[in-house]
């Protein structure tokens, strides 16, 4: 660790010293010939020797500023609408960091006539390496929240309870500003409004971090005038009861410092339903269990809330602190009921009744340092990152049983909290040597200590509380991981590459309170190569080829051996031996003018692959057990085809994919594969009528298909709304309409030998909410995004009960 750190603090001084001789600001004011300052324009540093543009800048107010300027001789271009352009040698004759060139005189020219210019920005872009979705300047703009606009992306899959997922990848690792989302409730009340472009990388290069089947990068939007700017935003949501979400984001920019901040609020009530149904054989007769659960969650008070303050001390540098805070009390009424039969006879009844209260805290707490030392774009990033996870549980369980005519009734309790610290720290490098030709470097450490336990307990028939030895536990895990990487770029033409390799070298051990014994210590080095090579064909079709491989790291709580109590004959538990899987992935597209992706095809192939898995109980009785074990190895190919098309009223996007799973295990000594195709089809569209509303409808099929030991059963759900914007789009009113038919339920049933179990489970997605969105401020500086060093290791933090 000391030696990671006295890397970062030496190539910090070092590049810093070595920039500082290098760059500066050129800085000046424009006027008229009557003293009158020009209002704005655009200010262009050239090559002197080809004319070529170094770096260029809007000015407003007739000033400009070029900031991270490099040689000592060069043109300088002015250029004002109204005027003529001007185009006059600079040249610096000493080492200042800025050269202020004074005021310069355009000459005003005659307009013969109004010239109106205008640029439509693409909703989707496709490079062979990621596909790029515009929100900005674009309907998505005013989708209303970050997760409604991945909804309405093609080949990003959104489920009920506002689960991501890649079309033929599966989950992936999601970035906001370079910072992993530590909760989807942050995708819920991040705006639209707020986010300037939204990345989709299915194959990651060796820069991401190993962990994660695809990357999904959401880049919001910079300050880049001084003043102040904010946003209010009230969603009223209501299902079968009302759910509140409030969001208030404020920047002010002065200077060389800029702060921002947002603060989130959600309250009300959600549910899901879920029913279980059970079969097997016993004694040559057929035994059943039908299980209904029924959750009513209330959130209380859901907080949400980020401060980051950022400054430039030169032209080249950016010096950012942040942190962002969650705070959620909630509140479950479970009901549960379960009924047992023997052939048609009813064995025995249960019926539970749980009272649950979660208390979820979270802090994180970063600062970066970011410099560039050279005009091609070659900078040096560091940054370190604390973060703290707490968990609190709280829960009453009254169970009834009837069996052969008597009733007996259990009182349970149990107490349980998880308390996990995060500390990363990492140093990151790129140069370009031309135009042509870069090369990546960097190095990563990051510490994890969790420590975590339950207690369970029964009320006896004295009215006195007894620990229950088959629930209670206590866990400790600690976890070191230092990580390096590099890659090398070659673009010449129409060839563009890639290559690139990164290791990871993994420490970790778990320690049970209970047994008071280590549970498992391991250590192992794993290296991931990628690679791209893309080729620019005539008539605007690209074709590329990448490949990747990718390790699955299990959650800290599913590596915890907890033992959650659903009633007395069905429980879920962590699995403390559950391994790492290890993903290979290689996938081909051809592009049609950037911005249609006419076919990508697949195939990725991953051994020791985790799924969650039903087994029967070993002690004679009739529960069942859910936990997440290491199956053989799945693989897996996947065609999709994304089409989308914008005109001046009207937008539509579509996808259409293919997909065929196999899943390989061994259950109670017998080979299993579980496979199928799956057939997923997106539409989406939207109709702009001028001065009036803007209506739009999405609709997703999901055909049938399997996923680890379960055989799924298609759905789909169709969703409209209507909004229109007031007062120069300062307000918004937004009206939705989800799941409009009711047709969104997850279920299927298991392919395991010996026995069946079905499910079918439906959320609150039958919704209809009103947004209304409030934009206010003042704008005339530039805004550095923040960067997180902790990114891979949040992402396995289960931020949920």
């Amino acid at each position: 660790m000391k030696k990671l750190i006295s890397v970062i603090v030496m190539s910090f001084f070092l590049l810093n010293a070595n920039a500082q001789d290098s760059l500066y600001t050129i800085t000046g004011s424009i006027s008229n010939k009557n003293n009158k300052i020009i209002e704005s324009g655009y200010a262009i540093v050239l090559n002197p020797k080809d004319s070529s543009i170094i770096k260029g800048a809007f000015f407003m107010e007739g000033k400009y500023r070029l900031d991270g300027i490099s040689g000592d001789s060069l043109l300088l271009k002015l250029t004002s609408v109204g005027y003529s352009d001007l185009l006059k040698k600079i040249k610096r004759i000493n080492s200042d960091t800025v050269l202020d060139v004074g005021t310069t005189i355009l000459t005003n020219i005659n307009l013969l006539k109004e010239i109106t210019v205008s640029a439509k920005v693409p909703l989707f872009e496709n490079d062979g390496e990621k596909t790029k979705i515009n929100v900005a300047n674009t309907n998505l703009g005013s989708a209303g929240t970050a997760i409604d606009v991945l909804r309405k992306s093609p080949g990003i899959m959104v489920t009920g309870d506002s689960k991501v997922s890649v079309f033929g990848k599966g989950e992936p690792i999601i970035y906001i500003d370079g910072q992993r989302l530590t909760s989807p409730e942050i995708l819920k009340n991040l705006p639209a409004s707020e986010i300037q472009s939204i990345e989709v990388i299915r194959n990651p290069s060796a820069k991401y971090d190993a962990s994660g089947s695809a990357v999904i990068n959401i880049i919001t939007k910079k300050a880049n005038l001084q003043g102040y700017n904010g946003s209010l935003k009230q969603n009223y949501i209501y299902g079968k009861d009302l759910y509140l979400v409030n969001t208030l984001q404020f920047n002010i920019s002065k200077g060389k410092w800029s702060f921002n901040t947002r603060y989130g609020f959600n309250t009300g009530k959600t549910w899901e339903s879920n029913l279980y149904s059970r079969k097997f054989t016993e004694n040559d007769s057929t035994v059943t269990m039908d299980n209904t659960i029924y959750e009513l969650e209330h959130v209380v008070g859901m907080h949400n809330y980020k401060v980051g303050i950022n400054f430039k001390p030169d032209s080249a540098s950016n010096i950012g602190v942040s942190y962002n805070g969650f705070y959620n009390l909630t509140n479950y009424d479970v009901d549960n009921s379960n009924d047992i039969y023997r052939e048609t006879t009813k064995e025995t009844g249960l019926t539970t009744k749980q009272k649950q209260q979660y208390i979820l805290i979270n802090h994180n707490a970063g600062a970066t340092f970011t410099r560039s030392y050279d005009t091609l774009g070659s900078e040096v990033f560091a940054g370190v990152n604390y973060g703290n996870f707490i968990m609190k549980t709280y829960s009453s369980i009254d169970q009834n049983v009837t069996t052969q005519g008597s009733l007996f009734d259990q009182q349970k309790r149990s107490r349980g909290y998880n308390d996990i610290k995060l500390f990363t720290a990492n140093a990151d490098v790129k140069h370009l040597f031309n135009k042509r030709f870069s090369i990546e470097a960097g190095i990563k450490e990051s510490y994890v200590d969790k420590t975590g336990g339950i207690q369970f307990d029964n009320l006896s028939a004295g009215n006195t509380w007894v620990a229950d030895s088959d629930y209670v536990n206590g866990f400790d895990f600690k976890e070191n991981i230092m990580a390096a990487y590099t890659e090398l770029r070659y673009k010449k033409g129409k060839f563009n590459s890639r290559a690139g390799i990164r290791m990871e070298h993994t420490r970790n051990e778990g320690f049970s309170k209970v047994f008071n014994t280590k549970v498992f210590n391991r250590e192992y080095i794993n290296f991931f190569p990628s690679a791209f090579v893309g080729y620019n064909f005539p008539n605007s079709i690209t074709a590329g080829i990448t490949y990747s491989s990718r390790i699955g790291r299990p959650d800290y709580e599913t590596l915890d051996p907890f033992i959650e109590y659903i009633d007395s004959v069905s429980s879920e538990r962590g699995n403390p031996f559950l391994l790492p899987d290890y993903t290979t992935s290689l996938e081909a597209n051809l592009i049609y003018d950037e911005e249609v992706s006419l076919l990508t095809f697949g195939y990725s192939r991953t051994n020791n692959a985790m799924t969650m898995v039903v087994d029967r109980m070993n002690d004679g009785s009739n529960g069942f057990v859910m936990s997440v074990k290491n199956i053989d190895y799945s693989e897996s190919y996947s065609l999709g085809a994304t089409l989308p098309w914008e005109e001046e009223w009207f937008t539509t996007a579509n996808y259409f994919g293919f997909f065929w799973n196999t899943y390989t295990y061994k259950q109670s000594g017998e080979v299993v594969q579980n496979f199928k195709p799956m057939f997923y089809m997106y539409l989406y569209g939207e109709l702009r009528l001028r001065k009036l509303f803007t209506l739009e409808a999405n609709y997703e099929y999901y055909g049938s298909g399997v996923d680890g030991i379960f055989e799924f059963n298609s759905f789909s759900m169709l969703s409209a709304s209507i909004k229109r914007s007031f007062f120069n789009n300062k307000f918004t009113c937004m009206f939705s309409a989800n799941d409009i038919l009711k047709s969104y339920r997850e279920w299927g049933n298991s392919r395991i030998p010996g026995y069946n179990i079905g499910y079918s489970n439906r959320y609150n997605t039958n919704t209809y909410s009103l947004q209304l969105t409030w934009n206010f401020g003042r704008l005339r500086s530039s805004e550095k995004a923040q960067r997180s060093t902790n990114q891979e290791e949040y992402n396995r933090i289960k931020m949920e009960k």
